[in-house]
């Protein structure tokens, strides 16, 4: 059952609302009243109503305003607008805040109500949908960075560089100037792996370092990565929590566990002298050099310790055919994307390598769609379960297909959308367009971004200049205030953030050719 709440000034039309409906068999609660947005507002703060059915024109806060407050808080309940009032601009208003249905009352019937209740219950619902879709984009978008760690972990790993944009893009907690190195080596990787992953590598890391994880983790900085079949490297930062005891017991552990769920017969190897993370590879393959010296096998349960910095042998080599160099943009366009599926070609790369970069693709683009608000939901709307769609394409041609079109669809959702810093700076724009002091230094403050930079970017997104904007929006503002209060002019004008209402007239009829004493109503209706 959901929660109602009716904002009416007028007792008759609240009495006549909430006795001509049968709200249980709406699917509704008996509804609680208000007589105003003020009272609403204050009752909102003890009850989580689903659904907000408000008058427009009222004493204290009227239900525009109401609403308004609703969104800057972030209040997530369907509004239905309740009004006597047909001028277009009250629709319009409603309509830009998002509002579910508009009731004229005067002609309104409790069928009408019926209507407009039961759809915004179901609106409801889908809210709570796209809520939940929300929070497992999220869930995806972490599992992509995820993958981004792991890339760069695996390029150190094979002694490649990481670009100055992965240290930027990849939060490690490991320390990357001093972490102690640990390698657990599987010696019978390949062989469980086509026993028990069915030759999925990436299945068998994913699963091989959620057990490092679950094992290891403690409360000093850490990161593990897995190179299917053979290897896994766990990174500390400083001393183990408990000494080195403790820290020698959880590696037991860690074979143990290995060795139970996946049959994996482990080695393991540590040196206790910290390393930067560029010299990585270096201290990999040291290790792996201690393990293959040893005359006699080392026993499962046991971890050779290195005091000191052992001597390397060889160098951990990736795939030839993935070119780091792809990546070199912070995000790749259409173009480019289809150059580097044209490039796997070529090189005639393997489906799994393919479905592999395409997994990467997929994450760079989610993170891109984050940061415009609204993207990523829709872009979920429209492909959902992206993911698991691309486990079930068979074929790299398929891959290569859907790749292209996911990014087709962000690229154009994007187009329409403004950046995060842009839409705060909007909701910045409309909760302070009294203060006088609102300006472009003030607004770039807030988004913390340079004054520079958010002119050219918010002319780029809006269309207009902060000043344009700003002054179109007060004027809008001022022009609501007229229409649905009794304040004076002078009062208005302030409100809008013009202490002078002398200039303020001046300003409005050079831009909009009338006064604005002329758009008021004469009574309320």
């Amino acid at each position: 059952m959901y929660d109602i709440l009716i904002v009416e000034d007028e007792m008759l039309v609240t009495v006549g609302i909430v006795n001509s409906i049968d709200w249980r068999e709406a699917g509704f609660n008996a509804p609680h009243t208000a007589a105003n947005g003020k009272q609403a507002w204050e009752l909102m703060g003890k009850i989580k109503f689903d659904v907000i059915m408000t008058d427009i024109k009222m004493p204290e806060m009227d239900g525009l305003d109401l609403v308004r407050t609703m969104r800057d808080h972030n209040y997530s309940a369907e509004v239905i607008i309740l009004s006597s009032y047909t001028d277009f601009e009250y629709v319009s208003e409603a309509l830009e805040l998002q509002t579910c249905s508009y009731l004229h009352k005067p002609a309104m019937m409790p069928a009408d109500i019926v209507q407009a209740v039961k759809k915004a219950a179901a609106r409801r619902e889908e809210s709570k949908r796209q809520a939940q879709t929300a929070h497992r984009i999220e869930r995806l978008y972490l599992n992509s960075a995820r993958k981004l760690k792991e890339r760069m972990l695996l390029d150190l790993l094979a002694g490649n560089e990481a670009r100055d944009e992965q240290w930027k893009e990849v939060q490690l907690q490991c320390d990357p100037a001093a972490s102690i190195v640990a390698v657990v080596r599987f010696r019978n990787g390949d062989q469980v792996l086509q026993s028990a992953f069915k030759g999925d590598a990436t299945l068998f890391a994913y699963a091989a370092t959620n057990v490092i994880d679950e094992v290891l983790r403690a409360g000093s900085g850490y990161e593990s990565v897995c190179k299917a079949p053979d290897l896994a490297v766990v990174l500390l930062s400083g001393p183990s929590e408990g000494g080195e005891e403790k820290r020698n017991e959880r590696f037991t552990t860690l074979s143990r566990v290995l060795r139970t769920y996946f049959q994996l017969d482990v080695e393991m190897a540590l040196q206790t002298e910290p390393i930067a993370l560029r010299r990585l590879s270096h201290a990999a393959g040291a290790l792996l050099k201690v393990l293959g010296e040893r005359e006699q096998r080392v026993p499962a349960d046991r971890l050779i310790v290195v005091d000191g910095e052992a001597e390397p042998r060889w160098t951990y080599r990736s795939e030839e055919w993935l070119d780091s160099g792809w990546f070199s943009d912070s995000f790749p366009g259409v173009a480019k994307v289809e150059q580097i599926y044209r490039e796997l070609e070529r090189k005639n790369a393997t489906y799994r390598q393919t479905l592999e970069l395409s997994g990467m693709l997929l994450g760079m683009l989610l993170q891109r769609a984050a940061s415009y608000p609204g993207v990523l939901r829709e872009l979920y709307r429209v492909e959902p379960e992206m993911y698991s769609r691309l486990q079930e394409l068979g074929t790299a041609p398929e891959l290569k297909r859907y790749a292209i079109r996911l990014w087709e669809t962000a690229e154009t959702l994007i187009r329409g959308s403004h950046p995060q810093e842009i839409e705060k700076a909007l909701q910045y724009v409309e909760r302070n367009l009294h203060d006088q002091k609102l300006g472009l230094e003030s607004a770039a403050a807030f988004v913390n971004v340079s004054r520079a930079h958010f002119s050219r970017l918010f002319k780029e997104h809006t269309g207009e200049t902060f000043h344009q904007y700003v002054t179109k929006s007060r004027i809008r503002r001022a022009e609501h205030l007229a229409r649905t209060t009794d304040l004076k002019m002078y009062e208005i004008a302030e409100k809008v953030g013009y202490p002078s209402s002398k200039y303020f007239s001046k300003l409005y009829k050079k831009l909009i050719g009338k006064q604005l004493s002329q758009i008021r109503s004469p009574k309320k209706l």
